[in-house]
């Protein structure tokens, strides 16, 4: 009996040093969009009439001077990506000039500023909405409701060239819990004021705009992925998990030519990770096939997938 039991803790802790386990790595991974012609020169322009929406002259001026606010974010966020300037931030060249059409104003804009593209905010919206009512039996036997409220913003871009032909179209939602407040009846209440909340609007719209480019933008993020724990592997796991990568490559590269092959196969592919927490995701293939010439094995083929999906989905749509 003690022999069966010691050799099932043996074969336990075998187990547990060759097997995978799931750990929380953080990422950096590529935009997937760009734009095909660079150095290019951008303008931004403001075609959202909150006018038109027939709502109460203090809402509409808010959700107007939202609107400006909003276009400014998008021009500052794209002040970041390379290749391209923005030229202009325009406002209201649409509701000046209500008798054009689209394709002769986008012309005239591209023309005044040396553009090549336009970027036009054609919709935006922001209000509150109730999330829920929570009800509370207090100790009377009565009841009190507390209604919670989030405040929504959406955005839509049009990109257009310098012709004037709409080339796509950009969507972006956020939401944001915002406040409770007690109330009669969840029906009836009324919910929080946009003139009251401008900043929180502003907030909230900042973030519908990285919502509606966030293909062109890389992403940073703490993902779930599988990593190989044979004992030789700690030392660049640990590295791999704090984000401390270049360590972590150094240290697998020294094992991907170990005599042991599946110890080698499992180092290259937890290589291959490395590399796609990086971004580096031609680098992270190639290793990930190594891994699979070195030992075959079911991680690296789902990695080696993924991966070769990633680096298809990165188009260059403009």
């Amino acid at each position: 009996m003690m022999m069966k039991r010691t050799f099932l803790l043996f074969a336990l802790a075998v187990l547990l040093q060759s097997c995978a386990m799931v750990a929380g790595i953080p990422v950096n991974y590529p935009a997937t969009a760009r734009f095909e012609k660079t150095p290019a020169r951008v303008v931004f322009v403001n075609s959202f009439n909150a006018a038109d929406l027939g709502v109460r002259e203090r809402k509409e001026n808010v959700l107007q001077k939202a609107s400006a606010m909003t276009l400014t974010a998008a021009a500052e966020l794209f002040k970041s990506l390379d290749g391209l300037t923005v030229v202009a931030v325009e406002e209201g060249i649409f509701n000046e000039n209500n008798n054009a059409d689209t394709a002769s104003l986008i012309r005239q804009l591209s023309k005044k500023h040396t553009a090549d593209y336009v970027i036009s905010l054609d919709d935006f919206s922001g209000a509150f909405e109730q999330d829920h009512v929570e009800v509370t039996r207090e100790t009377d036997g009565s009841k009190t409701k507390t209604a919670h409220y989030n405040i929504r913003s959406t955005t839509t871009f049009k990109l257009f060239n310098a012709d004037g032909k709409s080339l796509h179209v950009f969507a972006g939602e956020a939401i944001m819990p915002h406040s409770s407040r007690s109330v009669v009846s969840g029906l009836l209440a009324a919910g929080p004021a946009l003139p009251s909340n401008v900043n929180d609007l502003k907030a909230v719209s900042k973030l519908a705009v990285a919502q509606a480019f966030k293909t062109y933008f890389p992403v940073k993020a703490t993902v779930q992925r599988a990593l190989f724990f044979d004992g030789p592997l700690k030392t660049s796991n640990v590295a791999l998990m704090k984000g401390d990568y270049e360590t972590a490559k150094q240290e697998l590269r020294k094992l991907i030519d170990n005599a042991d092959p599946k110890l080698a196969s499992h180092a290259a592919y937890n290589l291959a990770v490395a590399y796609e927490s990086t971004g580096e995701m031609t680098a992270a293939t190639d290793f990930a096939a190594i891994s699979l010439k070195k030992k075959d094995n079911q991680l690296a083929k789902d990695l080696l997938e993924r991966l070769e999906s990633s680096i298809n989905s990165i188009t260059t749509n403009w």
